[in-house]
């Protein structure tokens, strides 16, 4: 499949999957960044320069809103770092990739065993802007050892508890990143048995990996969405 027929593909069943904040609090933060997640997907749709990059300005706005409301909030960072990537704005997109690592990065210390921190760092050191920089080699051991360290946690969590919602998927994503895509299928499969967020996640995989495409944007995408209510 070449590559503007998958953006294509990926962007279409993206589309459907703006993330959306729980009722009542579906505020103006939230609806900026969901703003700028849905301007951003339309400008990887887009079929020309005009329409790209009308979108990726209107993206920019909205994740702007949305960082200066909330700056720390690690998600808003991560999208920001993607935005001006797609737009072409390198050191913006790194300046955004390194706060949101700093805040992941702040989180593990204060909680080692966080599951959803930890493979949130392991996302971000194997698809994140770190791949476009000199230490993109060093990112990506980093989120090796991260995954393994994310599969321990797992499987010791899911022996106390085999019906944890939203371990599996973590685990799931951590065998991607260690390369065994079968057992990510296989763990995703059983994920989606037990929430409407891990369906999600499942058939982002179906349309992504399953098509033998990248796996970096379903990385990125599934951390940004995996566990949030979805619009239909």
């Amino acid at each position: 499949m070449n590559l503007r027929k998958y953006v294509v593909i990926l962007a279409i069943s993206l589309m459907s999957a703006a993330p959306f904040a729980a009722a009542g609090a579906y505020d103006e933060e939230s609806a900026n960044y969901t703003a700028a997640y849905e301007s951003y997907i339309k400008a990887k749709k887009a079929t020309n320069l005009k329409e790209s990059s009308d979108a990726y300005a209107e993206a920019i706005s909205y994740v702007s809103r949305a960082v200066e409301e909330k700056p720390d909030n690690f998600d808003y960072l991560v999208l920001a770092s993607l935005i001006y990537r797609g737009k072409g704005g390198a050191s913006y997109a790194q300046s955004y990739f390194l706060r949101a690592e700093k805040i992941i990065n702040e989180k593990i210390k204060d909680n080692p065993t966080d599951i959803e921190s930890r493979i949130n760092r392991a996302i971000l050191c194997y698809a994140g802007d770190g791949q476009f920089s000199d230490k993109a080699y060093k990112y990506r051991k980093e989120a090796l050892k991260e995954a393994n360290i994310v599969a321990n946690l797992c499987q010791k969590a899911l022996k106390q508890d085999p019906t944890s919602t939203g371990t599996r998927r973590a685990l799931a994503l951590a065998y991607l990143i260690k390369g065994n895509k079968r057992e990510c299928k296989k763990q995703l499969q059983l994920a989606s048995k037990e929430s409407e967020a891990d369906k999600f996640t499942l058939d982002l995989y179906e349309k992504t990996i399953g098509k033998n495409t990248s796996d970096n944007e379903f990385l990125m995408y599934a951390m940004l969405n995996g566990k949030r209510r979805i619009i239909q």
